[in-house]
């Protein structure tokens, strides 16, 4: 176990609510893309392709940490948060991998079949493709949002199968029960942040069919108004599941939790508006789990106080704090040999 004290958040004054750091925090400048950034495509199931963008340390370490990043929902490779914790992780000495999940961002062309929430074959195929490259270097997972629940399936459902090399793990607000969640989206506030993402899936369903005519399809009758609307008409039909019940229950992390032996900080915040706080308090966790909650960052906001941190920008931060004790933890203790 590793010690989880950290600064605390506070909200910055411009954003004092839990829903403005989750509305206004991707509006904020994002970071330009590293330089010497590699492109790559590897292969995964289904003679499907995904896009890795690698970035290393300018650094002495011959085998330095590497980590790979999972983005949310409706992000990718270039979003915000993914160039910030890129950023911070690069300046600690790590390497980084920011994996696309299939159909989005760089990967809009390379695959035939969706994501969804339980795609963790392709974390598989991505940590045995790192690990291949640095054969030598321990790796730390890391997923946002819907990625977090992604590495969450991956590290339970598969606890047996872990690249050995995979010694870490930090998954920010997964929605481990996907089902709740759903509910969670459709009522109070939440049903704008639905809409959103309703939106954002069928844009995106759009730009998938105009660039890759062959991929796999069905038909959406009614205009999705929902994520769930979408997720029933299109992402559980596409991803093979026999409906919506089908695809929440199978994909949902929460049910392999207790299975996991991998190290593992979770981080969920009390007040976000799209994945509630109570699926954590009533999911069974291995020990191997360790929680860390903060008040008013939102969904992915976490925008601070100008008090700790050289920027605002708190998430990022923690995240490389977090990754470090856990590099320290994983070396050998030194012994006094009289």
């Amino acid at each position: 176990m590793i010690s989880l004290d950290l600064p605390a958040f506070e909200q910055s004054r411009l954003l004092p609510s839990a829903h403005a750091q989750t509305i206004l925090s991707p509006f904020l400048p994002v970071p330009p893309e590293p330089e010497d950034t590699c492109f790559y495509s590897i292969d995964t199931t289904m003679g499907d392709q995904l896009a890795l963008q690698e970035n290393q340390p300018r650094s002495n370490d011959s085998n330095p940490r590497q980590t790979i990043l999972l983005h949310g929902l409706a992000g990718c490779h270039s979003s915000g948060y993914m160039l910030r914790t890129c950023n911070r992780l690069l300046d600690n000495g790590c390497g980084v991998f920011r994996m696309d999940a299939r159909g989005s961002g760089a990967g809009l062309k390379l695959a035939r079949y969706h994501h969804h929430a339980g795609r963790s074959e392709d974390l598989h195929a991505t940590v045995k493709y790192v690990a291949s490259r640095h054969p030598y270097s321990p790796i730390t997972l890391i997923g946002f949002s819907l990625g977090a629940n992604v590495l969450l399936h991956h590290l339970g459902l598969h606890a047996g199968e872990i690249h050995p090399q995979v010694d870490s793990a930090v998954a920010v607000a997964p929605p481990v029960n996907l089902a709740l969640c759903s509910q969670e989206l459709g009522s109070g506030l939440s049903r704008g942040y639905d809409r959103y993402f309703a939106r954002v899936m069928l844009a995106r369903l759009r730009k998938r069919r105009a660039a890759r005519p062959d991929m796999v399809d069905f038909r959406i009758r009614r205009k999705p108004k929902t994520l769930k609307q979408f997720d029933t008409q299109f992402t559980a039909l596409a991803g093979g599941f026999k409906d919506i019940d089908d695809y929440y229950q199978q994909a949902s992390a929460g049910q392999y939790l207790t299975n996991i032996k991998v190290p593992t900080v979770l981080m969920v915040d009390e007040h976000d508006p799209v994945i509630p706080v109570s699926i954590f308090s009533d999911s069974d966790m291995s020990p191997a789990i360790q929680t860390f909650r903060t008040k008013g960052g939102g969904h992915l906001g976490y925008i601070a106080r100008r008090k700790i941190d050289p920027d605002r920008f708190w998430l990022s931060w923690r995240i490389a704090d977090i990754v470090q004790r856990f590099h320290i933890a994983s070396k050998p203790k030194n012994r006094i040999h009289v």
